[in-house]
């Protein structure tokens, strides 16, 4: 049987209710990873739809000077 990290852990804890407090810990570790990531994620992406709006305000604003200009 293959020895993983996990594996040989639990064999040397004495209580059963030991791994699965690792395994809760390991768990919520990896959660909050997986929330901090998601966070960044989204504030990266209310950053570009900014970004975007910007941009197109700035564009139908020179688009409405050339008309004006051409009339």
């Amino acid at each position: 049987m293959k020895c993983t990290l996990k594996f040989c852990t639990c064999l040397l804890s004495f209580h059963a209710s030991d791994c699965i407090l690792q395994d809760v810990d390991q768990y919520l570790l990896l959660d909050n990873r997986k929330d901090a990531e998601v966070e960044s994620v989204q504030l990266e992406n209310i950053k570009l739809k900014n970004k975007l709006k910007k941009q197109e305000a700035q564009l139908k604003s020179k688009v409405c000077y050339l008309l004006q200009l051409y009339k």
